[in-house]
This record gives C-alpha cells, sequence and structure tokens, in this order.
C-alpha cells in the first residue's frame, strides 16, 4: 500500500515518517482523503481542519521530533548509544524547529544534539514530555 507514495529517499524506508507533501503523512492523508465516509466527511474531518494542532507546519515538525526520538531509540538498542550519521541527521533536521512553538507544547523540549561517533546524551524530561504532549 506505501508503495504507491514512491521511493522513500535512502535515509528511510518509511515513507509515512517523512514530512515532505509528496511522500509522508500529508500524501497519505490526501489518498485517504479521495474517500470519505459519510461520517468522516462530516463530524471528523471539519474539526481537524479547524484545529491549529492539527495544521501541516505543526505536524512535520512534530514528525522531526519523532525522528529524533526514534534515531535515539535506534543507536540506544542498534548501536550501545552511539549516534551516527543518520542521527545526526535527524537533530539537524529537528533543531531548528525544536522550540515549544514550532511543536505547539506548552513547555520547552529539552534535547542534546546527536554527535557522529559520540555516545547519546539523553534527558529523560524530553523523552516524558514528547510522549505525554
Amino acid at each position: 500500500m506505501l508503495a504507491q507514495f514512491g521511493e522513500a529517499p535512502p535515509r528511510s524506508n518509511h515513507p509515512l515518517q517523512l514530512d515532505q507533501p509528496s511522500v509522508g503523512v500529508q500524501a497519505w492523508v490526501a489518498a485517504k482523503q479521495t474517500v470519505l465516509s459519510t461520517l468522516n466527511g462530516s463530524q471528523f474531518s471539519p474539526a481537524y481542519l479547524a484545529s491549529k494542532k492539527y495544521s501541516w507546519p505543526l505536524v512535520a515538525n512534530l514528525m522531526k521530533a519523532f525522528r529524533y526520538f526514534k534515531q535515539a531509540r535506534n543507536a540506544l538498542i542498534h548501536r550501545g548509544g552511539i549516534a551516527n550519521q543518520i542521527d545526526a541527521q535527524a537533530y539537524s533536521e529537528f533543531a531548528p524547529v525544536s522550540g515549544r512553538a514550532s511543536l505547539g507544547m506548552r513547555g520547552a523540549l529539552e534535547h542534546e544534539p546527536f554527535i557522529v561517533g559520540q555516545r547519546l546524551r539523553l534527558r529523560l524530561r524530553a523523552w516524558s514530555a514528547f510522549a505525554t504532549s
């Protein structure tokens, strides 16, 4: 089913995790909206479209935050907490949008940069804040 969205860039095999309009979540939602049920079209879609919490810029920023934390998890599980180039790339994409306004959060999301070849420095508060927001 995901093959219809085209080939993902080399950094990912998961098109839904990308924030590009032609590949990621936005493309998936657009494809699903072509066949709206009566209930969805009249009850759910208008509420989501009107809410700032579900705007595409905010969703794109949250996907960058998600990818940052996903890469941290992968580094911990698969490489003993040592960052690689993919982790550093995830951080460089997340850092510019990591402020609370960009993520639609009440508090700051504390985070540390990922430096290739070095052990990740993680803050439990950030993981908890992201998971509960």
